[in-house]
């Protein structure tokens, strides 16, 4: 399952996202794939969101994959450790 985020991931839009991927991961899919190529912003809510979203993911035992990751937001993943915890594709 491929989930495409566009625009702002910031405490804004946090509980729509979180809400949306609980429903994704219900579905029990064989992986999910974050794509974050539209992604023009994310602030400490979105990245609390990818935090939430890589344990839920744990939990159930479905990979996780953050796919099309701009070089601003590599470096902010980088900065607070999150680049070792979830699997990045170019």
């Amino acid at each position: 399952m491929t989930v495409t985020v566009s625009g702002e991931l910031d405490i804004a839009t946090r509980a729509a996202f979180e809400g949306y991927l609980e429903e994704v991961l219900q579905a029990g899919p064989g992986q999910v794939i974050v794509d974050l190529s539209r992604l023009s912003f994310v602030d400490a809510g979105g990245l609390r969101a990818l935090v939430s979203l890589r344990s839920r993911a744990d939990r159930q035992r479905t990979p996780l994959l953050l796919t099309g990751v701009s070089l601003r937001t590599l470096r902010i993943l980088k900065i607070v450790g999150l680049d070792g915890q979830i699997a990045i594709a170019p």
